[in-house]
C-alpha cells in the first residue's frame, strides 16, 4: 500500500501582555509538509485437514517505511496577518526544513501453526522477527518473538458431559508468548543536535551559529520484551443463554525502554537518557459474565467484566536501593510552570511503578498554637490559613527529605457493562465502564488557584482563606498582602507537590448510548436498498465521580 499525505498550516500571533506572560511581537509562520507511507505485505498460506487431525499455517513477510518532508518559515514584527508581509524590510525572516522518518524502516518476518484433533485439543505456535531501522543501532535491529497456546474442549469429554450436563461449552486455554516494543523516538543511537538562533558573544561582535546538543547517545538501547503467561477458563450453559470466561495472567516487562533524567550539570536541562532499564510485573485476574435471550419480538443481553491488577517493579538493574524520581507539573514548558523542578512521580524496586511523589499534608493550620508546635521550613514560618507539612524523616524541619509517597495511580478494581436490547426492529446498547481504589494527582487545581498566571485562574481562588473579606476557609492562603505589596503563596501552598492535590479517581460513566432502528419492508427493495438503519449516539452522558477535575478517565 502507500499513502501520501499532505498538509499546510498557517498562523499568525498577535502582540500581548497578560500577567507576568507576554508576547512583545506579533509573528506570522506558514508550514508545508508532506508524508510518504509505504507498505508491503506477502503471505502463504496452508489448510488441510485428514482425519480428526487439521492443521493450518501461514508464513509472510511485511515492510513499513515512512517519509516526512517539511519546511516552516516565519517572521516576527510583521505589518499585518496577511502572508504578504511574511517577507518585508521591517520583518525578522526565519527558514528552517527537515527531513526525517520516525519509524522509516521496519521488516518483518513470521509465521504460525494451527493445530486442532477431533475440535477438542487445540494447539498454536507463532514467531515473528522485527526489525527497526531507526530506532534501533547496528547490533540491536532485530527482536524475536515467539508465542504457543494450548487448549483443551473439556466440554467435549464423555465424563465432562455426564457430570455437568447443563454446559455446552466449557474451555481450558493457556499461554505464554513474547512482544516487543519500539515505541521510542528514532535515532536514539547517536547523538544529536538542534540548530540555535545566532548569537553576539561580545559586544558588537558578529552573530554567530550555534548548535546545541539535544541527547546524549545510547548506542545499547534495544527492543523492550513483554513476556505474558495466560490461563483462562470459557464457559456457556443453558444453551448459550449464561455465558462467562475467566482469566488470569502474569506479565512481565524486561528491558524497559524508559527515559532516566539527566542531572543538571551535564549541561541539558530537563534532558532524560533514554535506555532499557529494569522489569515490571503485572499480574492479575479479569473476568466476563454475562446472560442472554430472545422471545417472540424482544432479543437481550446483559453481561458485567472487571479486572483485578497489581504492578510491581522486580528490579532496576543497577539502581535498586535508589528511586527514580521523575515526571513534572509544567504543562510542558516551564516557563509557565508552578511547580517548577519537583519530581511528581517514584519508582523503586518492590513497589509500584510511577507512584505519585510530593509532600504530606495533614490540614491546615488553624491557630497560632498549632504553628509553634510544628516543625517549618527553613526561612519562613507558616501562619494560619497555610497547609501543614509532615515531618516525615522527624528530623524538626521541613524540606525536600519529607517528600515521600502520596498516591497510587492504579486502580485497584476496574469493571463495566454493557446492556443491548432489540425490540420491533428497535435497538438501544448502553456501555458502562469504571475504576474503584485509585488515586489522580489534579495538576491542574494549583494553576486555577494562582491570580497572577495565564489564562488559568478560575472563580475557586475567591475562596482561599484570609483573601478580601475571607477569614479562614477549607482553602490555603494564596499569598500575604502587606500594605500594598503582595507576597505569592510564601509557604507553597499551591507551588508544592503534596497530597493536599492528591484526589480520588473512582467513577461510574456511561461510555455510549446508542438507540436505532432498523427499516423494513418492500418499499426498501423499490428503492434499491437492501437495509437501512437511523441511529442515535452519545458518549460521556453522564459521570459518577467526587474528582474535581474535568474527567478521572483521563489519569486512569
Amino acid at each position: 500500500g502507500y499513502t501520501y499525505y499532505n498538509e499546510e498550516d498557517n498562523y499568525y500571533q498577535d502582540a500581548y501582555s497578560t500577567g507576568p506572560v507576554s508576547v512583545p511581537a506579533n509573528s506570522l509562520s506558514k508550514r508545508i509538509a508532506s508524508t510518504k507511507t509505504t507498505f508491503y505485505n506477502y503471505i502463504l498460506s496452508f489448510d488441510r485437514t485428514y482425519g480428526k487431525h487439521t492443521v493450518n499455517a501461514l508464513a509472510g513477510y511485511e515492510q513499513f517505511s515512512s517519509v516526512y518532508n517539511g519546511i516552516i518559515s516565519s517572521s516576527t514584527f510583521v505589518g499585518g496577518s496577511s502572508y504578504a508581509y511574511l517577507v518585508t524590510s521591517e520583518s525578522v525572516l526565519n527558514l528552517s526544513n527537515g527531513g526525517y522518518d520516525p519509524n522509516g524502516l521496519v521488516k518483518s518476518l513470521f509465521g504460525r501453526v494451527n493445530y486442532d484433533f477431533d475440535k477438542k485439543y487445540y494447539a498454536t505456535f507463532s514467531i515473528r522477527r522485527d526489525g527497526n531501522f531507526t530506532v534501533f543501532g547496528p547490533g540491536n535491529q532485530y527482536g524475536v518473538f515467539p508465542a504457543g497456546s494450548v487448549g483443551w474442549r473439556l466440554s467435549e469429554e464423555p465424563f465432562i458431559k455426564a457430570a455437568l450436563p447443563g454446559f455446552n461449552l466449557l474451555k481450558l486455554r493457556g499461554s505464554y508468548g513474547v512482544l516487543g516494543n519500539s515505541n521510542i523516538e528514532p535515532y536514539l543511537f547517536l547523538s544529536a543536535y538542534d540548530y540555535a538562533n545566532a548569537q553576539n558573544f561580545a559586544p558588537g561582535g558578529s552573530p554567530t551559529l550555534n548548535y546545541s546538543q539535544n541527547n546524549i547517545a545510547n548506542p545499547n538501547i534495544k527492543w523492550e520484551s513483554l513476556y505474558e503467561t495466560n490461563i483462562g477458563l470459557d464457559g456457556e450453559a443453558m444453551n448459550g443463554k449464561v455465558f462467562f470466561s475467566l482469566d488470569w495472567y502474569n506479565k512481565t516487562t524486561k528491558d524497559m525502554l524508559y527515559g532516566l533524567p539527566i542531572p543538571p550539570s551535564v549541561g541539558m536541562p530537563g534532558g532524560i537518557f533514554k535506555t532499557n532499564i529494569g522489569s515490571v510485573r503485572n499480574k492479575g485476574w479479569e473476568f466476563l459474565v454475562g446472560y442472554k435471550n430472545a422471545t417472540k419480538d424482544l432479543t437481550y443481553s446483559v453481561s458485567v467484566n472487571g479486572a483485578f491488577n497489581k504492578n510491581k517493579v522486580l528490579n532496576l538493574d543497577n539502581i535498586n536501593d535508589n528511586p527514580i524520581l521523575g515526571g513534572d507539573n509544567n504543562y510542558g514548558n516551564p516557563t509557565f510552570g508552578i511547580m517548577v523542578n519537583q519530581p511528581l512521580t517514584y519508582t523503586k524496586a518492590g513497589s509500584a511503578f510511577g507512584q505519585f511523589y510530593g509532600y504530606k499534608v495533614e490540614g491546615i493550620y488553624q491557630n497560632a498554637q498549632q504553628i509553634a508546635d510544628h516543625p517549618q521550613q527553613d526561612g519562613y514560618t507558616a501562619n494560619i490559613g497555610d497547609l501543614i507539612y509532615a515531618d516525615m524523616n522527624k528530623d524538626g524541619k521541613i524540606n525536600d527529605q519529607d517528600r515521600t509517597v502520596i498516591g497510587n495511580p492504579y486502580p485497584k478494581f476496574v469493571y463495566g457493562a454493557n446492556i443491548n436490547l432489540n425490540w420491533k426492529g428497535f435497538d438501544l446498547a448502553l456501555l458502562f465502564n469504571g475504576v474503584t481504589g485509585v488515586d489522580l494527582f489534579n495538576g491542574v487545581a494549583p494553576y486555577a488557584m494562582s491570580p497572577f498566571s495565564d489564562g488559568n485562574t478560575t472563580s475557586k481562588v475567591f475562596g482561599a482563606s484570609f483573601l478580601g473579606g475571607n477569614q479562614l476557609t477549607d482553602q490555603p492562603r494564596i499569598g500575604v498582602l502587606n500594605g500594598n505589596t503582595f507576597t505569592a503563596d510564601p509557604n507553597h501552598n499551591y507551588s508544592y507537590a503534596s497530597s493536599y492535590f492528591i484526589e480520588s479517581g473512582s467513577y461510574l460513566k456511561l461510555k455510549n448510548l446508542q438507540l436505532g432502528y432498523n427499516f423494513s419492508g418492500p418499499w426498501l427493495k423499490k428503492a434499491y436498498i437492501q437495509n437501512a438503519r437511523l441511529y442515535f449516539m452519545a458518549n460521556n452522558l453522564f459521570c459518577i465521580t467526587s474528582y474535581s477535575g474535568i474527567d478521572p478517565e483521563l489519569g486512569s
